[in-house]
C-alpha cells in the first residue's frame, strides 16, 4: 500500500473512520451499550452476559455480530459483482447501501433519547435498530478493501494501533529486509508515513466518538445525520472520480 501515491484515498479512509467512531459511540449510548463496529467487544459481552444469566443482553450482542457479518457479506458480494462487470464506482454503491441502513436507524430510532445511564430500546424494535447500525458498519468495513482502494479497516482501530507500532519501530530502528529502489538504505520515509497514517486513523476514530458523545446528548438519534452527511460526501466524490483501482499499485 503506497500511501504517498494516494493522498485522496487516505483522506477518504480517515473520513470514514471518523464516521465509524461516531456511529459506534452513538450505538453505545442509545442501543443498550452495543458496539456497532467492534465485534471483539460484542463477543466478549456475549460471554459475560451469558454467565450472568442475562440472556436478553447476550442476545442483543449476538444479534450485533450477526448483523455485522450480514453487512460484510452483502457489501462484499455487491462490490465484487459490480467490479466483475467493469463498474469502478463501487464505493459509491457501498456508501448508498450504508446510508440506507443508517437511514433506518435514524428514522426508526427517533424515539431513543439520551437520559441517565444507557438508554435502551423497547421490545423487538431494538433488534431492528441494532441490526441496521451493525449492518451499516459491516458494509463500510469491507468496502475500501474489496474495492481495492486501501487495505485498511475503518470501523475499528486495533489494527491501526498495531500498524502504528510496527511502522514506528521500523522507522526508528530500521529493517534490513526493506531497502529503497536502489537497494541501499531502509525505507524509513515509507514507515514514517505509514505510522503517521495509522495514528491518524486512531485519532479520527477518537474524534468521531467524541463528537458523537457531544451531539447525541443534545440531539439523540438525530445526531446520526452528521456522519451520514460525511458518508454521502464520500459516495458523491467516488461517483465523480472513482477511487477503485483498475490496476494494482
Amino acid at each position: 500500500m503506497n500511501l504517498s501515491a494516494s493522498p485522496w484515498r487516505s483522506l477518504v479512509a480517515l473520513a470514514l473512520t471518523w464516521a465509524a467512531g461516531f456511529v459506534d459511540a452513538l450505538g453505545y449510548l442509545l442501543l443498550n451499550g452495543i458496539y456497532a463496529g467492534n465485534m471483539s467487544g460484542n463477543t466478549v459481552l456475549i460471554g459475560v452476559h451469558a454467565v450472568d444469566g442475562d440472556w436478553r443482553s447476550a442476545s442483543l450482542h449476538a444479534a450485533t455480530v450477526g448483523a455485522f457479518l450480514v453487512g460484510l457479506t452483502l457489501g462484499g458480494i455487491a462490490i465484487r459483482l459490480l467490479m466483475n462487470r467493469g463498474l469502478r464506482r463501487v464505493l459509491a454503491v457501498a456508501m448508498a447501501l450504508e446510508l440506507a441502513c443508517l437511514a433506518t436507524l435514524l428514522f426508526e430510532g427517533g424515539a431513543l433519547l439520551p437520559g441517565e445511564g444507557r438508554p435502551s430500546g423497547a421490545g423487538r424494535e431494538i433488534y431492528l435498530l441494532i441490526a441496521a447500525a451493525a449492518a451499516a458498519m459491516g458494509i463500510q468495513n469491507t468496502s475500501l478493501r474489496m474495492a481495492d482502494v486501501l487495505t485498511v479497516y475503518t470501523t475499528h482501530v486495533t489494527g491501526a494501533v498495531t500498524r502504528f507500532s510496527e511502522d514506528a519501530i521500523d522507522f526508528i530502528l530500521g529493517n534490513r529486509k526493506e531497502t529503497d529502489a536502489a537497494g541501499e538504505r531502509p525505507r524509513r520515509k515509507a514507515h514514517f508515513r505509514g505510522a503517521l497514517f495509522s495514528f491518524g486513523l486512531w485519532a479520527a476514530f477518537l474524534l468521531g466518538a467524541t463528537a458523537a458523545a457531544y451531539a447525541t446528548a443534545r440531539l439523540g438519534a438525530g445526531a446520526l445525520a452528521i456522519p451520514m452527511a460525511v458518508i454521502l460526501l464520500v459516495g458523491i466524490a467516488d461517483a465523480a472520480a472513482p477511487l477503485a483501482r483498475t490496476d494494482p499499485e
